[in-house]
């Protein structure tokens, strides 16, 4: 049986205006336990806001969650193409995109 909690985590995974196999895909990466709630969460505000950088993502989801966006990058969920240059620290930061051939969509 799937939790309320899980259901809401699967709908908040994808938009909207997704299709019929993005809202499959998101509840399956919720009730089959691949992504952690601190995985989920950063990956649902990257695909929020594709092109961002990690230090976004942090403000973004108020946790440190920086560690999470290597481990979707390695589950294939995510993708860092360039860098840009973080205004609060001046240094260059990974830029991070949804992977939209596996479930980053």
């Amino acid at each position: 049986m799937v939790s309320e909690w899980d259901e809401w985590r699967a709908k908040v995974m994808s938009r909207s205006a997704d299709p019929g196999t993005s809202h499959a895909a998101a509840r399956w990466m919720v009730v089959s336990g691949q992504l952690s709630n601190d995985q989920w969460a950063a990956l649902r505000w990257i695909r929020e806001h594709p092109g961002c950088i990690a230090a976004e993502v942090e403000a973004g989801t108020k946790s440190g969650i920086w560690k999470r966006i290597n481990e979707l990058e390695s589950m294939g969920y995510v993708r860092l193409v360039g860098q840009r240059v973080n205004p609060a620290t001046g240094r260059m930061q990974r830029i991070i995109y949804p992977n939209t051939q596996q479930g980053g969509q």
